[in-house]
């Protein structure tokens, strides 16, 4: 059995002290962190301290370590838009929200206020935000060197110079201060995720992941000393079998690194879950180009059926303006057809009661319309025989009178024929109107 490093414990951190000051530096990083996560009492004050350091210094460590890898010591040109007012207005909201959950003093903030806070309000809100990292921490005066060198050993990855914090709640400034307070924020809640995933190791809530490591590998370190001394005894006493020893420390070591099996058959059957979702999601990846053909192929098909419907709703339009149009045209007409039918019928109405008026019975009209036309034929053959006649004047004579003239002709039924033809024709019209 490989025996156990006795000096992990002793390297995860190494606590240099010079004056007043002391800096704390992990082997992840190397990095120097803040002064404030290095502090702490001596003795037995001190323990309690420095395993919640060594938990905050080993997660700002691995997190300043998956950046530097990610960055590769390049400096990050920043691309947010954080002088847009929509993105503004959205990360002061966001802001002011995770500060109200966390118990800031509800008087003192508020998303209008953020809109143009105070000097003093944003040293607030960034305090508030780094104790939640390191409750013993305590803002300086010199916060415009302080606060550039803490977010740099955080890894913030993007410049903040030590000449914009003089101005820090400039209108020009406070935007960029802005973008690192909810950068940090976001920083916090990944911490506290963090730390809820460490309580999965115990119940000991002043204990994290890494102090819970860090004892069971003094424990470790502890057995297998024993197991060393009580092998070396046996050595020395002949005793040259120290497979029982074996066994016994194998069994120890595993009570030492005791965990839930339940746990680890759920976290088994998740891995296998998601071993099946990935396979399903290459299957899905492989048949995605034909899939995205045959859709393609849909999509063409549907805007050709698209296009030929916008052609039959245009000709169906034209065919119903040209059925409106002769619909009126039916309609005019037959509202012409309405009034001429009106006039008809008042004038038809106006010869009956015409009709009705009349006081000779219509038997008697025949009769005297047909001796009027036998009038009208006689006269016409009175004019004939008075034309063959010659008749004619002579007002050469002197001697000749009117009944001399007009005596051969002038006979009685002449004039009573024209007497008789006038009554008639008086009788006959008066009758008609």
């Amino acid at each position: 059995m490989q025996r156990p490093s006795t000096s992990r414990g002793a390297s995860a951190q190494r606590v240099k002290a010079g004056g007043s000051n002391r800096e704390l530096f992990t082997p992840l990083s190397g990095r120097r962190l803040p002064s404030s996560l290095a502090r702490g009492g001596g003795g037995s004050g001190h323990a309690s301290g420095s395993a919640m350091s060594v938990r905050r210094s080993s997660f700002l460590n691995r997190m300043a370590m998956g950046r530097s890898a990610a960055k590769g010591g390049e400096k990050t040109k920043d691309t947010r838009p954080l002088h847009d007012k929509i993105y503004f207005q959205k990360s002061t909201k966001q802001l002011c929200e995770f500060l109200l959950e966390q118990g800031f003093e509800s008087q003192l903030i508020n998303p209008r206020k953020l809109q143009n806070p105070t000097t003093h309000d944003i040293l607030q809100i960034f305090s508030f935000l780094y104790q939640m990292i390191e409750p013993h921490y305590g803002l300086i005066d010199k916060y415009e060197e302080e606060i550039p060198r803490l977010l740099k050993d955080l890894q913030y990855p993007f410049p903040l110079t030590k000449s914009s914090m003089y101005t820090i709640a400039a209108p020009h400034t406070w935007p960029q201060v802005l973008g690192a307070l909810t950068w940090l924020m976001e920083t916090v809640k990944l911490y506290q995720r963090c730390c809820t995933n460490m309580s999965l190791y115990g119940n000991d809530e002043s204990a994290g992941i890494f102090d819970k490591e860090e004892k069971r590998e003094q424990k470790c370190t502890e057995l297998f000393n024993n197991y060393v001394d009580m092998t070396y005894i046996q050595f020395l006493q002949g005793a040259d079998d120290g497979g029982a020893a074996k066994r016994d420390l194998s069994r120890q070591i595993k009570g030492v690194h005791e965990m839930d099996e339940l746990l680890v058959h759920e976290l088994e059957r998740e891995k296998h879950q998601f071993e099946e979702d990935l396979a399903n999601i290459e299957n899905m990846k492989a048949e995605a180009p034909e899939k995205l053909k045959a859709l393609h192929q849909d999509l063409q098909q549907w805007l050709q059926k698209q296009e030929n419907l916008q052609k039959y709703i245009s000709e169906m339009e034209s065919h119903k303006s040209s059925l409106r149009q002769r619909l009126d045209t039916v309609e005019s007409t037959i509202l012409e057809t309405d009034l001429e039918h009106q006039k008809e019928t008042a004038l038809v109405d106006h010869i009956k009661i015409q009709l009705e008026a009349q006081t000779l019975p219509p038997c008697k009209v025949e009769k005297l319309k047909q001796q009027l036309k036998d009038l009208e034929t006689a006269e016409v053959e009175l004019t004939r025989a008075a034309e063959e006649n010659d008749f004619q004047f002579s007002l050469e004579e002197k001697a000749a009178t009117l009944s001399e003239v007009g005596a051969p002709f002038l006979n009685r039924d002449y004039v009573q024929s024209v007497v008789l033809h006038g009554f008639l024709q008086a009788v006959i019209s008066k009758s008609i109107v």
